[in-house]
């Protein structure tokens, strides 16, 4: 059985993203049963959508889950996907974020902000300042409706330092204490949780080489493959400007190279803190691929903020079957 299902694409920093609505979901019978079995079919449907040639093409796929509707039905389908989500309740809305390959993902910075540009954009939320439902707990969100696109602001919460819960295994890590410029595959790594796992090297001299992009991601799979880190690990290489600006290269886990990672880009600064090649309290401005984003380590609140765009790219429909998801792109 077919149905087709409307979708729209958004973009932050290059990062781009299907986001699919689950009142559209559960408009129909079709897609009542889609929503009803979405953890059974989410990761086959987060891989063809997602196909930079096969499908849509994006880094990866939102659900986005409003608190306003109060049928039944759709109630307790919410209630089975975020039910274990910390603090849910007290949250403006919810979303389930997969990557690109399937793999489910706690958090995604730039996929945020698409998120909340969507929401307000199709009045799910009035307010400028509200909380996004994660599985790593609430987000706050700011957007600055006189600036549309530029200026919205996710709050990625406070970084998670200790090895265990990076999680990170090497001898030389001390349970307690910060893995700052440990040694793993010979390369020199601050490692740093932002809700997903984070490794970062700065000044590397590969930056300085032709081929540095080729080199950096034969590197970051190598140690994406590592024991070191069990659950993978998302690499950022960064390159200093001057004291305020840095030059990012980012290969994510379950994506590859991608035109930015917030989550990274909040790992970079957390990282360079830690290396103490940045201070708290400054807004850094990290620069990758799709665009830079604006990022400061809070002190009052030990939280890392981080500030960029995010902007509607187009809607289309996605024709699919529950035997098998097919696409059909339809663009407006």
């Amino acid at each position: 059985m077919l149905a087709k299902l409307p979708f729209s694409k958004f973009q932050g920093a290059g990062n781009d993203f299907v986001v699919i609505d689950a009142h559209d979901l559960a408009s129909t019978k079709e897609g009542e049963a889609l929503l009803s079995s979405w953890q059974l079919h989410a990761q086959r449907l987060a891989q063809q959508l997602c196909h930079r040639h096969k499908g849509i093409g994006a880094d990866g796929l939102i659900l986005v889950l409003p608190n306003s509707d109060s049928k039944t039905f759709y109630k307790e389908c919410r209630e089975r996907l975020i039910g274990d989500y910390p603090d849910y309740s007290n949250c403006d809305i919810s979303w389930i974020y997969i990557n690109s390959d399937g793999s489910p993902a706690q958090t995604c910075g730039n996929g945020l902000r698409c998120l909340a540009r969507y929401a307000y954009d199709h009045k799910i939320i009035a307010k400028e300042q509200f909380k996004v439902a994660t599985a790593c707990g609430p987000v706050q969100i700011w957007i600055d409706s006189k600036n549309s696109a530029d200026t919205i602001k996710v709050d990625m919460g406070s970084p998670e330092l200790r090895p265990k819960q990076i999680p990170l295994r090497i001898k030389s890590a001390s349970d307690s204490e910060p893995a700052i410029k440990e040694k793993i595959n010979s390369i020199e790594l601050t490692c740093v949780n932002m809700g997903n796992p984070h490794c970062v090297n700065f000044d590397s001299p590969i930056w300085h080489e032709s081929d540095s992009k080729k080199k950096f991601l034969n590197m970051a799979l190598e140690l994406q493959k590592s024991p070191a880190f069990p659950e993978s690990v998302n690499v950022e290489f960064v390159r200093t400007i001057n004291e305020n600006v840095f030059e990012c290269y980012v290969v994510e886990r379950g994506c590859g190279p991608t035109l930015a990672c917030a989550s990274g880009a909040a790992a970079l600064v957390v990282a360079g803190v830690l290396e103490q090649r940045m201070k708290k309290d400054h807004l850094i401005d990290v620069i990758m691929p799709g665009g830079t984003l604006f990022v400061e380590w809070a002190s009052k609140t030990n939280s890392v903020q981080i500030t960029g765009d995010a902007s509607f790219v187009y809607c289309g429909v996605i024709e699919f079957d529950l035997a098998g998801v097919k696409v059909e792109v339809s663009c407006s």
